[in-house]
């Protein structure tokens, strides 16, 4: 098994653009492995239909991943987004390849040659939430750090159940529909763009 995210900090309610997220924290067991499970997508208590479903989701690895809609018709509407990594970085500056590992102390003699130059990046979606450390073989590892993205879909009208995919890779941790057409928007960017 890899590395988990520490249960002992992941909170049992989260709320995001007044959309409140019910997390599973008194159970040896905290998210639903997707593997084709399908879900009945409910009427709002108003009795209305809802007009999205947002989900606390992450991954083994950075992956695409594939939700399919059922309506009332029954046709299938299909739903494609990038899943990104639990334990993995969400951003990176450049890197340099260097031709020979460095040995010792650092003396700023540096006779090595850059062979390559890695790209930067930043992994775009939304952060839900994000740890402090991250647990692998029963250890705490302070520094590398944990972190559930937030997804929210429009759905389709008439929208009557929700399959998620068959990955196991996947880990969905909480799932809500809503008519709450609340979101925050930043007015300008606060981050790099790597894809510039």
């Amino acid at each position: 098994m890899g590395a988990t995210l520490p249960l002992e900090q992941i909170p049992p309610l989260l709320i995001i653009n007044d959309i409140p997220f019910r997390l599973m924290t008194d159970k040896q067991y905290h998210a639903v492995v997707c593997g084709n499970e399908q879900f009945t997508i409910p009427r709002l208590q108003d009795g209305s239909v809802p007009q999205y479903f947002s989900c606390i989701i992450s991954s083994d690895e950075d992956t695409d991943t594939t939700f399919t809609i059922i309506d009332e018709e029954g046709l299938e509407h299909l739903i494609s987004f990038r899943v990104y990594a639990a334990t993995e970085a969400v951003g990176r500056y450049d890197t340099r390849v260097w031709r020979r590992a460095p040995k010792g102390e650092r003396n700023y003699l540096w006779w090595n040659r850059c062979t390559a130059l890695e790209s930067g990046f930043i992994k775009d979606q939304r952060i839900a939430l994000h740890t402090s450390h991250i647990h692998a073989s029963g250890e705490d590892l302070p520094g590398h750090f944990g972190y559930l993205f937030f997804h929210r879909f429009r759905l389709p009208a008439g929208a009557t159940t929700l399959i998620l995919p068959e990955d196991a890779r996947i880990r969905l941790y909480a799932l809500t529909v809503s008519s709450s057409t609340s979101e925050a928007v930043d007015v300008s960017l606060h981050t790099d763009r790597f894809d510039r």
